[in-house]
């Protein structure tokens, strides 16, 4: 079934659906069927104005980002030990830089948001998930030796370094310390959704505490613009690989 998930992950990218598009309009005009070359090709740069230019972008992932709210201690009330679980935001192998460095920005949002919240609650613990594609230094410890390097306690991180996706975060959180264990779990805005969705089919009983968020209200601005943006597209494939996800966690798993 790979070439079923190449041709999934092909359409879940905005950028190459536009190329596509492009391509076989040049295919069209090369064979010499001119009418439907322009039509494939107006189609195409309508789409990339649709995923690029207007507000639907930001529409996608705004319903996905507004769903919870940012972590504040003030709404909950936590007087006794949590753990605290980063998921994997991606990481690169550059030695010349320091740990936090080589963090993905994904990443680097999540560690400093699970280390806010670390430094409100007493006697809390930062878990750190994530493997390694490259069988070298893993998510784990990468998250973790920033933390440290940060400013965090080393008896205050613990690693979880075999998961290599989202459901594996959360199931081997769940063999590792049950169910009964205080909660927090922090990740993208846009990711949330998903990872709750997972942590319910388990039964575990979380904290969201989201981050990273690709939308920043202000109150003066607005989040939604007919501004020009790549990050705009950025937007659109994370978003639709979120849906993706949450499909796939409600039908087929």
């Amino acid at each position: 079934m790979e070439w079923m998930s190449l041709f999934i992950n092909f359409l879940l990218d905005p950028l190459e659906l536009f190329w596509s598009w492009i391509l076989l309009g040049i295919i069209f005009f090369l064979l010499k069927r001119r009418r439907t070359a322009l039509i494939v090709t107006s189609l195409g740069i309508l789409w990339l104005f649709i995923i690029s230019i207007t507000p639907f972008s930001q529409w996608i992932v705004y319903q996905l980002e507004s769903k919870y709210l940012v972590w504040s201690k003030d709404d909950y009330n936590l007087d006794h030990p949590v753990n605290i679980l980063i998921l994997g935001g991606g990481h690169a192998i550059a030695p010349e830089l320091p740990s936090s460095g080589q963090l993905m920005s994904p990443a680097m949002a999540r560690l400093i948001e699970g280390i806010r919240i670390h430094r409100q609650l007493a006697g809390s613990k930062l878990i750190c998930s994530g493997n390694s594609t490259t069988r070298r230094v893993t998510q784990a410890e990468m998250l973790a030796n920033s933390a440290v390097d940060i400013g965090v306690q080393p008896e205050d991180t613990l690693q979880s370094r075999s998961p290599k996706n989202t459901m594996e975060e959360i199931l081997d959180y769940k063999k590792r310390f049950g169910k009964n264990t205080s909660l927090i779990i922090v990740t993208s805005g846009y990711h949330m959704p998903r990872v709750i969705l997972l942590c319910e089919r388990e039964g575990l009983k979380v904290i969201p505490a989201p981050t990273d968020f690709y939308l920043k209200m202000d109150p003066q601005k607005g989040i939604f613009n007919f501004k020009p943006s790549v990050v705009k597209i950025q937007m659109l494939q994370s978003a639709l690989h979120e849906y993706a996800g949450i499909i796939q966690v409600r039908f087929l798993i």
